[in-house]
């Protein structure tokens, strides 16, 4: 088994450089970093984990919580994240909350007993006790696709309500004036932002918003399928659609399949994500 002062030999450097570069307790150049990486890798060493979190006080993991990890947008970012961590000697702990609070609540409790580094919420629209938690403990979080009810940490996110408006417009400038949309019931700023340049757009082109083309659903494909076909079921049907995300689509292209409309013939559908 390779030891510290294995690498350090192999890398030309110090033991201490080593130890630096793997409990990042010191600034080390890129170089001398990457040299000490690909060492380790070469000789196959493993840093004890109890012996850098004792050193450190850190644990060298970082929590994920999302919607769904078979999800693939959110199965995206989970490899992206991984990789990243890989690179840098650490791992992470996925949870799915289903688009659950409480579910939500119970992994980052359980994230921070176990002092992560750091956590990615996805968050289910809840304002929760355990944001407060977090910060109270110094334990980093960072919101990803939607933001959290108050800013809790900093949020990387789409502009949704510009995709909103240009999908929306997309459609307009076809020609199309019954319009309609399919999204989530949770109040996610996700849903809220393509709700919000959905309505902009037809504002814009002097449509007042049908309030019954705004169609709000379980966040599930079978809940999407139902509320399309209701709204083909219509005697004045949309002629266009837009989908609010991508499991969204798939209910509402079975539906449209299931009913018989041609598309793009008597339906258009745009969709976001994948």
């Amino acid at each position: 088994m390779s030891t510290i002062r294995d690498v350090a030999r192999a890398a030309n450097v110090s033991t201490a450089t080593v130890s630096h570069v793997f409990n990042d307790t010191r600034p080390v150049s890129e170089a001398t970093r990457q040299a000490v990486l690909d060492a380790a890798r070469r000789l196959n060493y493993r840093p004890s984990a109890i012996a850098r979190s004792l050193t450190t006080r850190r644990t060298y993991t970082v929590g994920v919580v999302v919607a769904d990890v078979l999800n693939p947008f959110f199965a995206g970012i989970i490899r992206g994240v991984e990789d990243l961590l890989w690179q840098q000697g650490r791992s992470l702990v996925v949870c799915s909350t289903d688009e659950q609070p409480e579910k939500e609540a119970y992994y980052l409790h359980l994230l921070l007993e176990r002092r992560v580094d750091g956590v990615l919420v996805a968050p289910t629209g809840a304002d929760l006790p355990v944001y407060a938690e977090l910060q109270h403990h110094h334990i980093p979080a960072v919101f990803i696709d939607r933001r959290p009810p108050q800013p809790w940490g900093p949020t990387v996110e789409t502009d949704n309500v510009r995709a909103g408006y240009v999908a929306t417009r997309y459609l307009l400038d076809r020609g199309h004036t019954r319009i309609a949309i399919l999204g989530r019931h949770q109040a996610l700023s996700t849903v809220t932002g393509r709700f919000a340049g959905y309505r902009q757009a037809l504002a814009e082109a002097d449509i007042t918003p049908d309030p019954s083309l705004a169609v709000t659903v379980d966040s599930h494909q079978e809940a999407a399928l139902q509320g399309t076909l209701a709204l083909l079921a219509r005697r004045d049907p949309p002629t266009a659609l837009i989908a609010a995300n991508h499991v969204m689509t798939l209910g509402v292209v079975a539906a449209v399949q299931a009913a018989g409309v041609r598309c793009p013939q008597e339906i258009s559908l745009i969709a976001f994500d994948d």
